[in-house]
């Protein structure tokens, strides 16, 4: 039975990073890619436009098409216990003096989110992660082995929050497509418990992508 009701473990976190721009061959089967340009011969998906993002099925030519594309490729953080989205708008108060009672208009909408999770050597403080927005990280083999030092990477991330990971036949796979700034990271460690990290972010501009929920029916 196709899910409709969901529960956490539903869910995933992961990063996105975008290849180059692509607009010449076949698109990969099941790959999935944000249209940066649509040609009026589009052999992309029918309604798709620049800034969104889509799956392939492989026969999607875009050679001689006018369209032009970035692949995303996903990296799952499995660190992560649980993430949070919050929307709102500011108001903005306009009541003069002839007014009865206050009047307010919806400013621009603002949207911030968190991760908290286990910190796991090897993905927490990986190259280019939420730990690595905010300090360096100094890696060594060995006594007297050869150091890497991952300078601090306060980069933009595309973050991908899913709601529904299966993708199964009959189901609906379902993600947040979050481009953002990593606003805040917090590591901590408290006897015999788990050691704990959290991190925020906020959504940014993005040139090639907008923030989106993406729902891919199977």
């Amino acid at each position: 039975m196709a899910r409709d009701r969901l529960i956490g473990y539903y869910g995933k976190y992961s990063l996105a990073t975008l290849g180059a721009e692509i607009d010449t061959g076949t698109l990969t089967e099941d790959a999935y890619y944000v249209a940066t340009e649509v040609g009026s011969s589009s052999s992309l998906p029918a309604g798709i436009e620049t800034k969104y993002v889509f799956q392939a099925d492989g026969t999607e030519d875009i050679t001689s098409s006018g369209d032009k594309v970035k692949e995303l490729t996903f990296t799952d953080l499995c660190d992560v216990q649980k993430w949070s989205l919050d929307f709102s708008k500011a108001e903005v108060d306009v009541t003069t003096l002839c007014d009865d009672q206050n009047k307010y208009l919806a400013g621009r909408t603002d949207i911030t989110g968190s991760v908290e999770g286990v910190y796991t050597i090897g993905t927490t403080d990986t190259n280019g992660g939420l730990a690595n927005s905010f300090f360096d990280i100094v890696r060594q083999t060995d006594a007297g082995g050869a150091v890497t030092i991952d300078k601090i990477d306060g980069s933009p991330i595309v973050a991908i929050l899913y709601k529904q990971k299966d993708t199964d036949t009959g189901e609906t796979e379902q993600f947040y497509v979050a481009p953002a700034t990593v606003t805040s990271f917090s590591d901590s460690v408290s006897g015999a418990d788990a050691q704990a990290f959290s991190s925020s972010f906020r959504i940014a501009p993005n040139e090639d992508l907008n923030f989106q929920l993406v729902s891919i029916s199977r």
